[in-house]
């Protein structure tokens, strides 16, 4: 991975986006229809999340989601060098007000989101643009100079990234800071998680509650982050409240809401979610 990104992610990071398409274009066209990248996985998540929509439209959203994840891949790629300016047009908020009135509050924040449109840009651009310090968790990678080069791209404009492990003893460390901690909603949990259980797409799904569990134990308010692909390279923000005073929510209902959030996005426009990914390996036991 290394070779690789010194080859040829250093090199194309350097391109402006309008260039970068014209290689997503080709792209496209060699991961589609020549190689197939993940087609099984793909069609098969497409098949089950809309089983009552015609062939011809899930082809569709099939070819749409490629030429989409063709961009997110140079989008994510050109993040290395884009300077501050051109992430911020890129990347707006529609409602900062909302951010704003917390932080007059003293509030602390979760934001949670799926991977749909350009998380990359997402959480990246959305630091400058608030009072909060964002935090977010990740897995370290296994090739050093990758994960060192991810951590730079998404740390350039502020956000704070902590490895997994030490999530919980950096964020009780951030209680005298304003702050707002980050989290996927739609990763697929491991068996030793606990899980909530819910139909999400026509299918019994097991959603992680990592959300839910650090909005209690700190009772900060909770926003979904629901991104939208405006135009190509440009990308959009809205938050939706999902909990104000989780404390007195009762349990599971914030998993709850913040999941049909999510399916609404995608219901409402399917190709701009990461359906390569592997979201139902995990089948739903008979005591759950």
């Amino acid at each position: 991975m290394g070779i690789v990104f010194r080859l040829f992610i250093a090199p194309l990071s350097r391109l402006p986006l309008s260039v970068l398409f014209r290689i997503s274009d080709v792209l496209y066209v060699v991961l589609y229809y020549i190689i197939g990248y993940r087609k099984k996985v793909v069609r098969t998540n497409i098949a089950n999340s809309f089983p009552t929509r015609p062939l011809k439209e899930r082809l569709q959203i099939e070819r749409d989601f490629y030429q989409h994840f063709c961009d997110l891949i140079f989008e994510s790629i050109r993040l290395f060098q884009m300077p501050q300016k051109e992430l911020l047009a890129r990347c707006t908020l529609t409602n900062p007000s909302l951010i704003e009135h917390y932080a007059a509050q003293g509030r602390n924040l979760i934001f949670v989101a799926g991977h749909y449109g350009n998380w990359e840009i997402a959480v990246t651009g959305c630091n400058p643009q608030i009072p909060h310090q964002l935090i977010a968790i990740y897995k370290p990678l296994s090739s050093r100079l990758v994960n060192q080069k991810l951590l730079q791209s998404r740390s350039r404009f502020g956000m704070a990234l902590v490895p997994k492990k030490k999530f919980k003893e950096e964020v009780d460390g951030y209680q005298t800071k304003l702050h707002a901690l980050v989290f996927a909603n739609d990763q697929a949990p491991s068996s030793s998680q606990k899980v909530y259980w819910t139909e999400f797409l026509h299918q019994q799904t097991a959603v992680q509650m990592g959300t839910e569990v650090y909005a209690k134990r700190y009772n900060y308010v909770v926003l979904m982050g629901k991104i939208k692909k405006v135009k190509r390279g440009y990308h959009e923000i809205t938050f939706e409240v999902v909990s104000e005073y989780p404390n007195d929510t009762p349990d599971e209902t914030i998993t709850e809401q913040h999941t049909r959030i999510l399916e609404q996005q995608i219901l409402d426009y399917p190709a701009h979610w990461l359906w390569t990914h592997r979201r139902w390996k995990m089948t739903k036991p008979s005591n759950a």
